[in-house]
């Protein structure tokens, strides 16, 4: 399992969106796994290419489920690099979205097809690529609580001028002498932790701190 972190134009006043189990196959952790137990002291690299190679043979041919996980990572991979490349008009460009789409929304998408798409396309009844209950069981929720809360509050900080009012207030330590101005930012944002998430806190007080 390889989880995918996405992060859209990571700014400190938009929300950071995660996007995980984006399923490829395992032979990339089993390849980790042979080269954490081997001993390189003691061990040549052949008995550490036979590892590999064993571990390799024991994975068998491509499964039509990996090979369609593969097709839609390269699909994703595509649509990421052709969305807005610069030097020619993108898709984005040339279908005239008159929505803002990132990187993110292309992700989603890319996983809403992956609920729907047959893991064997020989047989269109079979089980899709990605199935809720699956989701359900290793989907880090915690995470997306505390990362979607996080930018929520963020977000709402600016809209409703809590962070003008708080950088109006920290801007009459400009004065002050340089290594003050940092220990009193320390100490504001290790109290604000107090109260607050670090992400949340990061996101408020970052656009305040590069004003100063």
């Amino acid at each position: 399992m390889i989880q995918i972190l996405i992060l859209d134009r990571i700014q400190a006043t938009k929300g950071i969106i995660l996007i995980y189990n984006l399923t490829l196959d395992r032979k990339s952790c089993l390849i980790l796994e042979s080269l954490w137990k081997v001993n390189h002291n003691n061990e040549s690299k052949d008995q550490l290419y036979g590892i590999i190679s064993t571990r390799y043979e024991r994975l068998g041919s491509l499964s039509s489920y990996e090979a369609s996980v593969l097709v839609l990572f390269s699909l994703l991979i595509v649509l990421w690099i052709f969305r807005d490349p610069k030097f020619i008009p993108g898709w984005y460009t040339a279908l005239g979205f008159k929505l803002k789409v990132g990187d993110s929304a292309v992700a989603i998408a890319i996983v809403f097809l992956m609920f729907f798409l047959p893991s064997d396309f020989r047989d269109l009844n079979s089980p899709p690529i990605l199935e809720w209950k699956a989701v359900q069981a290793q989907f880090p929720w915690a995470v997306i609580f505390l990362v979607g809360g996080a930018s929520s509050l963020a977000h709402g900080a600016q809209v409703s001028g809590l962070s003008n009012s708080i950088g109006s207030m920290i801007s009459s330590v400009r004065s002050l002498p340089p290594g003050l101005v940092v220990a009193i930012t320390c100490f504001s944002t290790a109290l604000s932790t107090e109260s607050f998430t670090n992400i949340t806190v990061t996101m408020i007080f970052l656009p305040i701190v590069n004003q100063m």
